[in-house]
């Protein structure tokens, strides 16, 4: 008797990443800063350590590298989380009815005040909701 494989459905693969447990993005950011807080302690370790006499260059190196490690750490999970985070900026084309430079102070901020305001205006790529809620 052959073998069937077992697919779940799009539904039971929604529940369970819904009622399951931490959402993928609450992992990698989770893990981020994780490794960014054992890597403040580790750099608090390490400033205290040069003011200690008794430490030798290679527990100060130790605890360099330590503080090194973390952040490196904590990086790699920034960088897998920051396109979830941050939505990628398109090109936009800005039209100046003037040369900035010839515009007076208060004409300036007004058309950058016009220009913040249209971004603003602008709906999100996407919307991000914890599974706490």
């Amino acid at each position: 008797m052959a073998r069937r494989a077992i697919i779940p459905t799009a539904n039971a693969v929604r529940w369970y990443a819904q009622k399951g447990g931490p959402q993928p993005l609450e992992v990698l950011l989770g893990n981020m800063w994780f490794y960014w807080g054992h890597g403040e302690k580790s750099a608090t370790d390490f400033f205290a350590a040069l003011k200690n006499k008794n430490i030798t260059p290679d527990q100060l190196l130790a605890l360099k590298d330590e503080v090194l490690n973390y952040r490196e750490k904590a990086g790699a999970w920034a960088v897998q989380a920051a396109p979830f985070c941050h939505p990628r900026l398109g090109t936009m084309k800005v039209e100046m009815k003037q040369d900035p430079g010839e515009l007076s102070n208060v004409e300036l901020v007004e058309q950058l005040t016009a220009i913040r305001e249209s971004l603003a205006e602008e709906e999100p790529e996407f919307e991000f909701s914890s599974a706490a809620e």
